[in-house]
């Protein structure tokens, strides 16, 4: 019989023979012998048997010897596993009982009798015959955000919007709950092939303070992060704070003045002209801007009119959304998002421009630039009025981009230059000026590689922008529209009706039936009811 891989034994009444089917070293052979219980008297034997392979060696009187077992539990006491060696001679075999004896005696209470009785067909196989059941972890606990400044709700032109609802603040009063948590559990115990319980290991807990900024607090039982005042909530490094906001009931007029160095401003009123509005927050202008001036490091909420017409403008870090946008200039690094009409006006948009009315909805005149995509109902008018579009605009990419490319051209001369110097110093046999070029090339080519990579990234990008942005337009665009994609422009000479202009990777213009444009998120706010508040 093999008893390991080119190593046979057979036993008969003269004896116990050992045949080697190919070389094997002599501790090997001694190693599988010993683990047969083969005693081996001379190592002269084994010997003989390297020597003379394929040959029958006698390695001694005939040995008889029953069936055993070893055992092998894990050391994480999870699994057993036996190895059953066959009886040689007149020994007798093992019987599935004998292995079950033979566990228990050692103290293991959990195996199989089935998976034994594999195990005692499969000889000299490590084979699993039991396991234990592993303790199941506690379940962590779990944070709930039931008031979240910055979940965002999508805007899509396909859907009737209520331009009330859409805001971008979020409103908290005094007592409301931000965060909820679900207490860890304790986890459910195992148990070793021994029969010995494993305790289990509980859930993590979270302790709610980490989430409690100025203006929230946690309630007495750990379990809730709760607003200790009215205000806008906001999350700052990771914690939930309610700011104060600066309130204006009525006009920012003489008598208000301008509004500086505040975090978050409300206005129920019109912004007159001349003044200043300037906020680190968000600002929400229940009325119009006249010839003012709006700045804020977060969103800027105009429910009524924006109008510059002799002075002043609209700046915001965040989105601007407002009813109607008429001879004013804004910008925004997020989303411009307008109700009615959008007319006359230089926008710049760090993301889209949405125009969501079906009935009134339109963009005439002016110069309305997005990075992402535009989407109107109407786009120029029947009279011709010029009109300037585009999308896939970002002047920080485009600038980045050529400094990149000329810094790629002029590394990669650099790069030519040296390789030529370091080919003529090594046909020079000038060792040390081989050896300093060689350190300066694997730099350049360093610096080549890396410049190259944020190239490529730039290309892609550029790609993106130039024929991944699309002008949506939903009712009809006229002739007199000049529509850029990055740094291609199309002069739009008839008509199109239900259509999306695009920009082919060949700097074609496409004109592609209607589909609905994606969805863009605004991040909501509860005007209306810190309105009631």
């Amino acid at each position: 019989m093999e008893i390991a891989d080119g190593i046979e034994l057979y036993v008969n009444e003269q004896g116990t023979y050992l045949r080697l089917k190919k070389k094997i070293a002599p501790p090997v052979v001694r190693r599988v012998l010993s683990e047969e219980h083969i005693p081996v008297s001379s190592l002269e034997a084994i010997g003989m048997a390297i020597r003379n392979l394929g040959q029958w060696v006698l390695l001694g009187p005939p040995v008889n010897r029953d069936g055993h077992i070893e055992i092998h539990v894990s050391p994480n006491k999870q699994e057993v596993h036996i190895v059953y060696h066959p009886p040689l001679g007149n020994g007798k075999p093992l019987t599935v009982k004998d292995v079950v004896e033979e566990l228990e005696a050692k103290g293991i209470k959990k195996y199989d009798l089935s998976l034994i009785e594999e195990a005692l067909s499969r000889p000299r196989k490590k084979t699993l015959v039991g396991m234990g059941k592993p303790p199941e972890r506690g379940k962590d606990a779990e944070v709930i955000v039931r008031i979240d400044p910055d979940k965002p709700v999508e805007i899509s032109a396909t859907e009737n919007v209520d331009w009330h609802s859409i805001s971008s603040h979020v409103f908290v009063s005094e007592g409301d709950v931000i965060i909820e948590k679900v207490p860890p559990t304790p986890g459910i115990p195992g148990e070793d092939v021994f029969g010995e319980p494993i305790p289990p290991r509980p859930g993590k807990d979270v302790n709610l303070q980490i989430y409690a900024g100025e203006g929230t607090e946690v309630t007495p039982d750990g379990l809730r992060v709760v607003a200790k005042k009215s205000g806008i909530l906001r999350k700052v490094y990771g914690k939930y704070v309610v700011e104060d906001t600066f309130v204006v009931n009525g006009d920012v007029n003489y008598e208000v003045g301008n509004i500086t160095n505040v975090q978050n401003v409300r206005i129920y009123g019109d912004v007159l002209p001349g003044f200043k509005v300037i906020a680190n927050g968000d600002v929400y202008i229940q009325g119009s801007v006249t010839d003012a001036t709006i700045e804020a490091g977060g969103n800027i909420e105009v429910q009524g009119r924006i109008t510059c017409k002799t002075g002043g403008y609209v700046k915001a870090g965040g989105n601007v959304l407002a009813k109607e946008i008429v001879s004013a200039k804004v910008e925004a690094n997020g989303h411009v998002v307008v109700e009615d009409v959008l007319m006359q006006s230089t926008v710049h948009a760090g993301g889209a421009v949405y125009i969501l009315s079906r009935a009134r909805g339109r963009i005439v005149g002016g110069e309305v630039m997005a990075r992402d995509d535009i989407v109107t109902p109407i786009l120029g008018n029947d009279r011709g009025t010029n009109t300037h579009v585009g999308v896939g605009i970002d002047p920080i990419v485009k600038e980045h981009f050529e400094t990149l490319s000329s810094e790629v051209v002029e590394l990669k001369k650099k790069l030519m230059d040296v390789e030529k110097d370091l080919t003529k110093a090594r046909n020079l046999g000038l060792i040390k000026k081989v050896a300093s070029l060689e350190e300066e090339e694997e730099q350049l080519r360093k610096q080549y590689q890396q410049l190259k990579e944020e190239y490529e990234y730039l290309l892609a990008e550029i790609k993106s922008l130039r024929s991944g942005k699309k002008i949506y337009i939903k009712d009809r665009v006229y002739p007199k529209v000049h529509a850029t994609f990055y740094d291609t422009t199309f002069d739009i000479d008839r008509i199109y009706e239900n259509c999306v202009l695009t920009c082919d990777e060949s700097r074609n213009l496409r004109v592609k039936p209607w589909q609905d444009p994606p969805p863009i998120d605004i991040v909501p706010s509860s005007s209306s009811k810190a309105g009631e508040a």
